[in-house]
């Protein structure tokens, strides 16, 4: 008895040890210098949008904005492409800086396109989190115009949610701007 009970610290250390070795991937440190790690582009995986009010049902993002036709694209000069096409419109292109924080990409798109992000919820700054190797995603409350996506919300700003985007790479290579 008194065998089994001095073994129960060392078998809780082992496994403990064995989940830390276990969840640690082979992901990089995103550092201020060296883009690498995220450099790519990368395509919409999930966009969605969960309002707080319970007299409103989660908006697929996706419903109104074709996933084939939207990309990020992340290039070793710290420049953006985000491409998104609505589904009944003509593809939008915006271009902005991103910067590395810990394990974020802060996107800082031109001031002048605000209204284009917000047309898909999004800030013109906003952060995407890198925790898994080749997905970058947010999952963020916010206060959003739901009206933005379609005349069937009309009417419907200020409306708060969660707002859940994630986006896969599809390529490790950005065309080197």
């Amino acid at each position: 008895m008194i065998r089994s009970r001095s073994l129960i610290p060392f078998t809780l250390a082992c496994a403990l040890l064995l989940v830390v070795g276990c969840s640690s991937s082979r992901l990089p440190t995103l550092t201020s210098d060296d883009p690498s790690a995220v450099i790519g582009t990368y395509q919409i995986r999930q966009f969605e949008f969960e309002p707080d009010a319970s007299v409103l049902e989660e908006i697929d993002v996706l419903e109104y904005v074709n996933p084939d036709a939207s990309s990020l694209e992340l290039t070793s000069s710290r420049d953006f492409v985000l491409t998104y096409r609505p589904r009944n419109g003509e593809p939008v292109t915006l271009t902005g800086t991103f910067s590395l924080d810990s394990n974020k990409v802060e996107l800082a798109g031109q001031r002048e396109d605000v209204g284009q992000y917000q047309d898909i919820l999004l800030d013109r700054t906003f952060y995407l989190h890198h925790q898994k190797p080749d997905v970058l995603w947010v999952h963020t409350k916010k206060q959003v115009a739901i009206e933005e996506l379609s005349a069937s919300y009309d009417g419907l700003t200020g409306v708060e949610g969660t707002l859940r985007l994630e986006l896969v790479q599809t390529s490790s290579t950005a065309g080197g701007r």
